[in-house]
């Protein structure tokens, strides 16, 4: 049995996939199956809005493309 393995993502990595940095070609072929911290997604997200992109229903898109952002709590930071 093939079992999918799930990606987690830091912003730099999906950072890489929406700027076309070097790199960004592998984490795309992960997408489907990968997720990302709300943490790292707000940074993601900084970084859109400093570039004057507009970000509103962008975790929709992100979903979409099959990463699914994860809460990050106080047990969290300290696991």
């Amino acid at each position: 049995m093939n079992r999918r393995q799930e990606v987690v993502l830091d912003a730099s990595a999906l950072l890489a996939v929406v700027n076309r940095e070097p790199g960004g070609e592998v984490v795309t072929a992960s997408l489907g199956n990968a997720a990302i911290s709300a943490v790292n997604w707000s940074e993601v997200l900084q970084k859109g809005i400093a570039a004057g992109v507009h970000v509103a229903h962008q975790q929709s898109r992100l979903e979409l493309m099959g990463v699914v952002v994860h809460p990050f709590t106080p047990g969290d930071a300290e696991a």
